[in-house]
């Protein structure tokens, strides 16, 4: 009996310590990508290229933030994994696909090891082509379908000339934030960029 519950707690606690993964997909309004956040000894220019793109502050345009994290695995330390993808659209028309790349519209990317962000371990990208398409919004809500090759580079090597093409193309459901309940994670400059990677 004691043998049978000890096996069934570590099944749960195994569940709730490797299925902890966040996603977070949000708009703004009156919004822009901010410039990068100071450079600092936390911040040299190799992180700084890693998370550009991502900061957000007041502007006129309609600013869309999709985050996740995995976990990684239950046996292995230091092996979770970030990904944000932040699109800043100036003008759109519901159910009007907007090419990308196209005057007014910027879209950053960047995927990697949330415990190495210092070392700026991962893939970034400002670049892309494609199709993003807003299907509708309403005061809450906005649905938008995202089709996009994006261009990673490795931000310690910025004369790359060999970047991994990335193919993102989904339908998300994004929900209003404002920007006074932006967080880190979300989109505020914080002057360690660990505070950034974790949810």
């Amino acid at each position: 009996m004691v043998k049978r519950a000890l096996i069934s707690y570590w099944l749960v606690a195994s569940v709730c310590l490797v299925g902890c993964s966040s996603s977070r997909f949000h708009f703004l309004e009156s919004a822009r990508i901010a410039e990068n956040c100071p450079t600092s000894e936390e911040r040299p220019p190799a992180v700084q290229r890693l998370l550009a793109g991502h900061h957000i502050e007041r502007g006129r345009a309609l600013v869309l933030v999709a985050r996740t994290w995995d976990p990684g695995s239950f046996f292995t330390i230091d092996d979770e994994m970030y990904t944000k993808l932040t699109i800043e659209i100036a003008k759109y028309e519901p159910d009007v696909p907007l090419k990308v790349p196209r005057e007014g519209l910027r879209l950053f990317y960047v995927h990697g090891a949330s415990a190495w962000v210092r070392q700026a371990a991962g893939s970034s990208s400002a670049e892309a082509t494609g199709t993003i398409l807003i299907h509708k919004k309403d005061d809450d809500r906005l649905t938008a379908a995202i089709d996009v090759i994006v261009s990673g580079r490795d931000p310690t090597e910025p004369l790359d000339k060999t970047p991994q093409d990335i193919r993102i193309r989904e339908t998300r459901t994004f929900s209003r934030i404002q920007l006074e309940d932006l967080t880190p994670w979300l989109g505020t400059c914080y002057p360690s960029p660990g505070r950034e990677v974790y949810p």
